[in-house]
């Protein structure tokens, strides 16, 4: 036998192997790995959130220990008046929404109300800003001491012709309430 007709015999057996081994790969291994990473990637996003929301809950917690306990400072306003308190309220407001960059419509009181047991005064604020800076300031708010609480929001995204901003501008409105205590005898005037 010559090499010429044994090289045939041997190269095929090893092309159809070869393919086999392809075929396989590409209907098999491959897919499997792809699920896998993605099953990796879904798992490490979950483990995120569930971090973020023990966090969450740890502080929720927190504060509810800090109420139980009678210690409310850092969660009320005090002033001695509540029109004080409107106006204190109010320029802590818009210094957070100046330092955070969003670009304030109006900044409103509105009347003084109870939430949950809770006496405050209430404001309506409706600004314009981008998407990253909202988030900051809502943050801002969220973490507020004394305690700023967001009892509606109203969110739209503004279209503007020829703007392109790499973040999208969100016009906001939001009813905020400041849990508020008086040093003198009108705490019970306004409840």
């Amino acid at each position: 036998m010559t090499l010429s007709h044994t090289l045939p015999r041997v190269l095929v057996p090893l092309t159809i192997a070869a393919g086999f081994a392809t075929l396989v790969w590409a209907a098999v291994i491959q897919p499997g790995n792809t699920w896998s990473d993605a099953r990796v990637q879904t798992r490490a996003k979950l483990v995120g959130q569930i971090e973020k929301l023990r966090h969450s809950l740890a502080e929720l917690q927190a504060e509810r220990a800090q109420i139980s306990s009678g210690e409310t400072e850092g969660i009320f306003w005090t002033a001695e008046r509540a029109g004080e308190a409107t106006a204190l309220v109010q320029s802590e407001i818009s210094s957070i929404a100046r330092a955070r960059g969003l670009a304030l419509r109006s900044i409103a009181p509105t009347e003084p109300r109870k939430l949950h047991s809770v006496t405050g005064v209430g404001f309506r604020l409706e600004a314009e800003a981008h998407l990253d800076d909202l988030m900051a300031f809502l943050r801002d708010i969220e973490f507020h001491s004394p305690t700023l609480m967001v009892e509606r929001a109203t969110l739209r995204r503004l279209n503007r012709v020829g703007q392109n901003d790499a973040q999208p501008v969100i016009f906001v409105q939001l009813d905020l309430l400041a849990p508020l205590r008086l040093k003198d005898s009108q705490t019970e005037a306004m409840q």
